[in-house]
């Protein structure tokens, strides 16, 4: 408690910015699996942050709440987090720096076939087959997140619901396998 005494209501304050905090965090990390970034940093943050808010918990005498932590996966607009607005200014500004270009337009493949990663996101199976057995987990799952997400707008939503719903869980196996055979190991 850093020798500081709180009364209960700034302790309740105290308690709740830190609770923000930690959301805010979560939301970070899943604007960076969105745009692909690397969340080792943050996850690292969230748990210190989590330590933090149960230490200081404990020594106010005030129970955590565990409710007040969650963060629903799709409920927030991710373009209010500090991750997305740097990817969209970057995207943006057509930046020359060759790292960050270097990251935008990464190249994926292998040695007999390479392709963009914006190409690739939006590739069929049967355009990129050639890469099977060569690609990193990593890009694997953005691809088939970008198949899954995809789905919604391929159904035929003129057949009855019991349909369109066998229809997405047979696209959602195809998709499967196919990032299944497209993984190095």
């Amino acid at each position: 408690m850093n020798g500081k005494k709180y009364t209960y209501y700034q302790a309740t304050q105290k308690q709740r910015q830190m609770e923000r905090s930690i959301r805010a965090t979560k939301r970070e990390i899943e604007a960076q699996k969105a745009i692909g970034g690397n969340t080792d940093d943050l996850r690292a943050s969230l748990r210190r942050q989590r330590g933090e808010y149960y230490k200081f918990s404990a020594d106010v005498n005030i129970r955590p709440k565990d409710n007040r932590l969650r963060v629903i996966g799709g409920a927030y607009d991710l373009k209010k987090t500090k991750s997305m607005k740097y990817y969209d200014s970057f995207v943006k500004s057509g930046s020359d720096d060759i790292i960050k270009a270097k990251e935008k337009e990464r190249i994926i493949g292998n040695d007999s076939f390479r392709i963009t990663k914006s190409k690739f996101l939006k590739s069929d199976y049967e355009e990129i087959k050639e890469l099977r057995h060569s690609l990193s987990d990593r890009d694997v799952r953005l691809w088939y997140k970008a198949k899954d997400a995809d789905i919604v707008n391929m159904i035929d939503k003129k057949l009855p619901l019991r349909e369109q719903a066998m229809m997405a869980f047979e696209m959602r196996n195809t998709y499967r396998t196919q990032a299944r055979e497209l993984m190095k190991d």
